[in-house]
């Protein structure tokens, strides 16, 4: 029969018993004064449990159930680390620059432990052993102080780096026109940013030097960034140009493709989905007024233009009849045609103060 001691990264310790009936030597963790001695609690965080196996009881579940408790007590010695008065320290700042209400800091300091158990159970060491002879299991598991704040920092710097990128990103989509994944992205850094207050006070329970690693000054940097670019975000106003043009009952595409190209031309966003929009410029065009003279066909072009701001939901330029030049043309089709290319000149000088100024 063999003695088995499991540690947590796999490696598997098998302590043969004798042939000649020797006792099984049980592993030195088990013993209190060289735990106390090789896992001084100045650098480790640690738990240790052991229980009796009942006759037929099942010993892979009894070893479970005791490895399962020195965890919970290697937890149990983090916490204890955080003082009442630690605590406070901690989400104090939170409390008074009314970033969070004291029930969510509570709730927040409730979590952080529960946060940690990943955390700590990736990076533990755990050791096992079942004492056949005495019916007895045994567990111990330890995490390095060092160990555990480098992860915690580290998770704070990878977040933080996704926060920036996430910046990043939503100014390039704001020079684009994009606000509307401008303001998701940086929502997302935002949110990014704030998950990261477990991991700074889960560092500054561990590391003595945990205030400092968890850089504060550049999280309040990248706070106060995701707040300028939002405003900046939220006052672009790209236009989204939108309607229908009617010519002898028949779709056209002509008003609107003339207004973007007039739209990019002057410096303006072009919205490339109404999400997007600052400004929604519709227009409801129709051939109007056709005429024959036995030679050409005329007509010209009624027109409805109303321009929204987005924010506001209000209508900023409504024409609710504009008629274009008379145009002229070998049929009546080519004629409409060339009246709604007339018109938009006619449109953009009723809507273009509005947009300009906005840029």
């Amino acid at each position: 029969m063999a003695v088995i001691a499991v540690v947590s990264s796999a490696a598997v310790i098998m302590v043969p018993q004798s042939a000649h009936g020797q006792q099984n030597i049980a592993p030195q963790w088990v013993n209190d004064g060289w735990r106390s001695a090789n896992y001084p609690q100045s650098v480790w965080f640690t738990g240790f449990s052991q229980d009796g196996l009942k006759s037929g009881a099942n010993t892979a579940a009894a070893i479970q159930r005791v490895e399962q408790d020195a965890r919970n007590k290697m937890v149990e010695s983090i916490s204890s680390r955080i003082t009442s008065a630690s605590r406070n320290e901690t989400f104090s700042n939170r409390v008074s620059t009314g970033t969070q209400s004291k029930e969510v800091v509570e709730k927040t300091y409730g979590q952080i432990i529960q946060t940690s158990t990943s955390a700590v159970v990736a990076k533990t060491e755990l050791y096992q052993y079942h004492d056949a002879q005495n019916s007895r299991v045994y567990a111990f598991a330890a995490v390095k102080k060092s160990t555990l704040a480098d992860y915690y920092a580290n998770m704070i710097e990878s977040g933080l780096g996704d926060a920036e990128r996430n910046i990043g990103l939503a100014k390039q989509s704001a020079e684009s026109g994009k606000r509307k994944d401008a303001t998701d992205k940086l929502a997302e850094g935002r949110k990014k940013i704030e998950s990261l207050d477990y991991y700074r006070d889960l560092l500054i329970a561990v590391d003595d030097n945990g205030l400092a690693r968890g850089q504060g000054d550049r999280v309040t940097r990248l706070l106060k960034e995701i707040d300028a670019a939002l405003v900046e975000a939220e006052s672009i106003m790209p236009v989204f140009v939108t309607g229908t043009e009617t010519i002898l009952s028949a779709s056209a595409d002509i008003i609107v493709p003339a207004l973007q190209t007039l739209l990019n031309d002057n410096g303006c966003r072009i919205a490339e989905n109404q999400k997007d929009a600052g400004y929604i410029l519709k227009i409801e065009a129709k051939a109007c007024k056709a005429e024959y003279d036995t030679r050409f066909y005329h007509s010209e072009s009624c027109v409805k233009v109303t321009l929204t701001n987005v924010k506001t939901g209000k209508a900023e330029v409504t024409v609710a009849n504009l008629t274009g030049p008379k145009e002229s043309g070998r049929n009546a089709h080519e004629a409409a045609e060339e009246a709604f290319k007339s018109v938009v000149p006619q449109i953009w000088e009723k809507v273009s103060g509005k947009i300009m100024a906005s840029r």
